[in-house]
């Protein structure tokens, strides 16, 4: 899939449509500004935009629709995975993501709507009920090769790190949205997040860290306000196993 990630350009005022999945987007000129009119499912969001904003389309952590509940997501592997006592195993997963409209003025920006791509919403609490997060759940499919790029998925790469000294079997992977980043192909539907790592170093307790991207000419997107990355500190903790 093919489309243009930057739907108006600077102070340009015109007259686009856009469709992705189910999702109608207009960009109807109005004098000076731009009405836009998302229509999808049933669901319809109307705006007045001034004609010198950018506009952009990119992909958007899957924690904002139908409303912001956590930052936090877990991926279930649909086959558990064996790692002997100080090895690792790389394996690639992809999770949904959704898209995000941005509005930019200098660097100046907000988030003006976000597109119900993947409308299902589970949600599951990982660790104790008193003490444990809720978080989005998706099951995954791992592999150990980068599967090929498809529309509103990103593709992780994951290494898993075996410091306990014993086996382990590993089943899940939770992630923050706050450190983790999206990546994107300027002009093509190709999202990928940075290098993870959990390492393993107890029976229930392992460490999720985030590295740097592990594709080149790709583009980052600027972080929501509600998931600044941390100033210090950028690990996941699993302290209720893996």
């Amino acid at each position: 899939m093919r489309w243009a990630i930057t739907v108006v350009s600077l102070g340009k005022v015109f007259s686009q449509e856009v469709a992705i999945e189910e999702c109608v987007l207009r960009f109807e000129a109005n004098g000076s500004r731009i009405r836009y009119v998302r229509s999808c499912r049933g669901d319809r969001k109307e705006l007045y935009l001034d004609g010198s904003l950018d506009l952009r389309l990119v992909p958007m952590y899957p924690v904002f629709y139908p409303k912001f509940v956590s930052q936090f997501i877990l991926c279930k592997f649909s086959t558990p995975i064996v790692v002997p006592p100080s090895n690792e195993v790389v394996l690639y997963f992809e999770f949904p993501v959704d898209v995000a409209l941005y509005a930019y003025s200098g660097k100046q920006f907000r988030i003006l709507d976000v597109l119900p791509i993947h409308t299902y919403a589970r949600y599951c609490l990982y660790g104790p009920l008193d003490v444990g997060v809720v978080a989005r759940c998706f099951k995954v499919d791992t592999c150990t090769e980068p599967p090929k790029p498809r529309p509103f998925y990103a593709i992780a790469r994951l290494v898993l790190r075996n410091s306990s000294g014993r086996v382990v079997v590993v089943t899940k992977v939770l992630l923050d949205a706050s450190p983790l980043k999206l990546f994107y192909v300027p002009g093509r539907w190709e999202v990928y997040t940075q290098n993870l790592e959990l390492n393993i170093v107890g029976e229930k307790v392992g460490y999720i860290y985030y590295g740097k991207p592990f594709v080149k000419n790709v583009v980052a997107i600027d972080d929501p306000e509600e998931l600044k990355p941390p100033k210090i500190g950028n690990r996941t903790d699993m302290l209720w196993g893996f």
